[in-house]
């Protein structure tokens, strides 16, 4: 039982990290792992057993969440949304948002902005 415990700290302090370093594309689950000075399947396994996620996921998960809130209220080009909440390539974040959303950002950003 204490592993799990410790198990649970870590992955609370991940998302620690993971949210205050969102906008570093370079964020990653080995470079968590490696802040949390243990390995990398070890790290995968007890993060996905505890979020339900898979922390590759979850970061794209939480990027997204983020950068709708940012499209809805603030005035940036979607490109330098996309640059604050990590992605590197604007295009596919674009491609990941719809994935994820069913729509694009700019759709997205309209439809929210008509309803508020």
């Amino acid at each position: 039982m204490p592993r799990e415990g410790s198990a649970r700290e870590r992955v609370a302090r991940a998302e620690e990290i993971l949210k205050a370093n969102i906008g570093d594309p370079r964020l990653s689950p080995s470079v968590l792992a490696r802040k949390l000075n243990v390995d990398l399947p070890t790290f995968s396994r007890a993060f996905k057993q505890l979020t339900g996620k898979t922390c590759t996921h979850y970061i794209a998960t939480e990027r997204i969440r983020i950068a709708k809130d940012l499209l809805v209220s603030d005035g940036g080009l979607v490109k330098e949304i996309a640059s604050r909440v990590g992605f590197r390539n604007p295009n596919y974040f674009t491609r990941r948002f719809r994935a994820m959303e069913g729509l694009s950002p700019t759709t997205y950003r309209r439809q929210r902005r008509g309803n508020s």
